[in-house]
């Protein structure tokens, strides 16, 4: 049994005060997007597409962007499992 209060989803922290991540599979598919804006720096994701389905296991690209002069996009990936 998993425990009720166990997040099953991605956080994403130290962004800017204002922040979009964009989600691709592997092949380049687009999957979300999301934005920071209440300037905590951090962004739960639910692993979940535009559609708002489940995405499946797999190997995750994400982007970072923002507007804030000076601060560079970053790009990095994850990986979910079962």
């Amino acid at each position: 049994a998993r425990p009720h209060n166990l997040f099953e989803g991605v956080r994403f922290a130290n962004l800017t005060q204002q922040a979009t991540i964009e989600v691709f599979s592997v092949s380049g598919r687009f999957v979300d997007r999301m934005e920071e804006t209440d300037g905590d720096g951090g962004l739960e994701w639910n692993l979940t597409d535009m559609a708002r389905r489940r995405i499946k296991p797999g190997v995750y690209i994400y982007r970072v962007s923002t507007k804030q002069e000076g601060v560079e996009e970053f790009v990095g990936k994850f990986s979910v499992v079962e």
